[in-house]
C-alpha cells in the first residue's frame, strides 16, 4: 500500500498531483494507494502521526510538495526499523540533504530554471512580439537518485549546459 501525503486545498498543484498519482495506480491491482493530506494550518506533527499509526503497513510514501523535510522526523518515529520507500518533491537544499544521507529514495524535480525561462519566454512573445497564441507548456520532472544527483547539481549551476 501506497500513501499520498500533501498539503489540503492551500495548493492545487499539490492536490492535482496527488489526485494523479492515485488515479495512475487505481487501475493496478496489486497496489492500493491511499491520501493522507495534511491541513498545514493546524499541528502538522499530530496530524502526520495520527495518518502513519492508521496505516502502519505502507510499502511507500510520496510526499507531494516541498515539505519532504518537514514530514520525517515523524515518518522515522513512526518507522523505527524498516522504513517504506519515501518518494519526495523538489529538490530544495534540505530534501537533497535527506535524498545524500539514504534518508527518502528519490525527489522530483520540478526543474525551476526550465519554468522561469518558458513563462518569461512566453511573456516576451505575448508582450513584446504581440503574439496572441495560448500554449499550455508542461514542465519536464527529474527523478534524482542519491546517484543521480551530482549531475543534477551541475544543472543548477550551469542550467545552460
Amino acid at each position: 500500500m501506497f500513501a499520498v501525503i500533501g498539503r489540503e486545498g492551500r495548493s492545487s498543484t499539490a492536490v492535482q498531483r496527488a489526485a494523479s498519482f492515485a488515479r495512475y495506480f487505481s487501475g493496478r491491482g496489486d497496489i492500493a494507494v491511499i491520501a493522507g493530506m495534511i491541513d498545514h494550518v493546524g499541528d502538522i506533527r499530530r496530524q502526520l502521526r495520527a495518518f502513519l499509526a492508521k496505516n502502519p503497513a505502507l510499502d511507500g510514501i510520496f510526499i507531494t510538495n516541498t515539505c519532504t523535510y518537514l514530514y520525517m522526523n515523524e515518518i522515522r518515529r513512526a518507522f523505527p526499523g524498516e522504513r517504506p520507500a519515501i518518494v519526495g518533491y523538489d529538490a530544495v537544499p534540505r530534501n537533497r540533504e535527506l535524498l545524500e544521507s539514504g534518508a527518502i529514495d528519490c525527489l522530483l524535480s520540478q526543474q525551476p530554471f526550465s519554468q522561469g525561462y518558458s513563462a518569461v519566454q512566453q511573456l516576451y512573445l505575448h508582450q513584446v512580439l504581440g503574439s496572441r497564441e495560448r500554449t499550455e507548456k508542461h514542465a519536464p520532472v527529474t527523478v534524482l537518485f542519491k546517484e543521480t544527483l551530482a549531475s543534477h547539481e551541475a544543472i543548477i549551476r550551469d542550467p545552460l549546459m
